[in-house]
């Protein structure tokens, strides 16, 4: 985490007040959009959630605050009790998050995000699963690794619009599925 102040901006700030900003990443640099960004302070809490860039913002914070949380899906939730910010008006705070060990990655349908798909990981041929989430917004999931561990697994990934994909999985890791598009049924047919 770096905490460093900025000049100001023409931003509205008082003496006891600043704009606290800054990106959210993972440890190779690549933003984590939708990340929630919570401030606790005497006056209750402020949150805010971090754009496809990675990039949150609050307005009007208070310098003495209890605490910063920052999570998102798939990664591990990291918070700053008392986190001292600088006597600036403009306060930039990066936070790095570390991915969770387990299944993680994106669905995409026409190379863009398919939010609202089913993801499980489960056995290959086998019905129950190991995990299962739904993506997010930004078509990203997050499920963790099974213990005791039991591979090989398959990601499987559905949505009732854009249709179904999977990949083999040998080891937790990163993983993209693009669905074809188009819908699909299924089910069983019964008398």
């Amino acid at each position: 985490v770096v905490a460093e102040a900025r000049a100001p901006d023409a931003a509205p700030s008082t003496p006891d007040r600043a704009i606290l900003f800054g990106i959210v990443s993972d440890p190779v640099g690549t933003p984590i959009g939708g990340a929630v960004v919570v401030l606790t302070t005497e006056e209750g809490r402020r949150q805010t959630k971090s754009l496809s860039d990675g990039y949150f913002e609050l307005k009007e914070v208070p310098r003495e605050a209890r605490s910063l949380a920052v999570s998102a899906e798939g990664f591990e939730p990291v918070r700053f009790e008392e986190p001292g910010f600088p006597d600036e008006p403009r306060i930039k705070w990066d936070v790095e998050l570390q991915p969770v060990a387990g299944v993680r990655g994106v669905v995409r349908s026409g190379g863009e995000p398919a939010p609202g798909a089913w993801v499980t990981l489960r056995k290959a041929g086998v019905r129950r699963h190991a995990g299962a989430t739904q993506t997010g917004a930004e078509g990203r999931f997050s499920i963790p690794w099974p213990e005791p561990a039991d591979p090989p697994y398959e990601v499987v990934a559905w949505h009732g619009q854009f249709g179904r994909d999977s990949q083999p999985v040998s080891e937790p890791g990163e993983f993209s599925l693009d669905l074809p598009g188009g819908g699909y049924l299924e089910g069983r047919v019964m008398d």
